[in-house]
């Protein structure tokens, strides 16, 4: 006759996952080299941290899924799985954050993606944007390293509006100014490590609420 061997939830490990991008040896020197820059540049007040603009997109999902989240998992056997539709809703979002507090948001219209021509007209109402909030003097632009964000033509539009307050990647060898960016740098940015989590969170709550009515 089989036994099953209830197990003794004190000897349990609480198993916590965590989604993220690999690193190589190159990623890890050029942050080191990239932190020793930027504090350089903080105590010479040459860049103020609170005038860098942060900008990054992200997918809302309307079914409140939410990519790379971190799961924490108690147990021995296979949890219950929660699924994703294969093509379910989400909207595009994109955002800039700095000391003066948030722009945007800028909603990418539906059934599109921000490839180069979508995010050169994010630019330019970004940027118009952030000259009327008086966001120009002294004021570094930060972008990822997306395709679309490092095309020539959108890296001349920032060269020609920031002259060489722009943190981004490929901007230093293309124009001999400016830094470049971290590439697999999340936790650096403050739109990725707060904004995006927070806003879905309360997105997420809205969405739960609603649904009890």
């Amino acid at each position: 006759m089989e036994q099953r061997i209830v197990p003794d939830i004190r000897i349990l490990d609480c198993l916590h996952t965590k989604f993220s991008q690999a690193m190589g040896n190159q990623d890890f020197t050029e942050r080191l080299d990239f932190g020793k820059f930027m504090m350089k540049q903080i105590r010479s007040e040459a860049i103020d941290p609170g005038r860098i603009i942060f900008t990054d997109e992200a997918h809302f999902y309307l079914d409140s899924y939410v990519n790379k989240q971190n799961y924490r998992i108690w147990g021995t056997e296979k949890p219950s799985i929660r699924t994703k539709q294969v093509h379910a809703q989400r909207v595009t979002v994109w955002g800039e954050i700095c000391e003066k507090g948030l722009l945007g948001p800028i909603f990418i219209e539906a059934g599109k993606t921000v490839d180069r021509e979508v995010y050169a007209g994010i630019l330019q109402t970004a940027i118009e944007e952030a000259r009327s909030n008086g966001m120009k003097k002294r004021f570094y632009w930060q972008q990822d390293a997306a395709t679309p964000h490092r095309v020539s033509e959108n890296l001349q539009v920032l060269h020609e509006t920031s002259g060489r307050r722009v943190i981004a990647k490929r901007f230093p060898s293309k124009f001999n100014a400016g830094c470049s960016w971290l590439a697999h740098s999340p936790d650096i940015s403050a739109m990725d490590f707060f904004l995006w989590g927070y806003t879905k969170d309360k997105c997420i709550r809205t969405m739960q609420e609603s649904w009890k009515y």
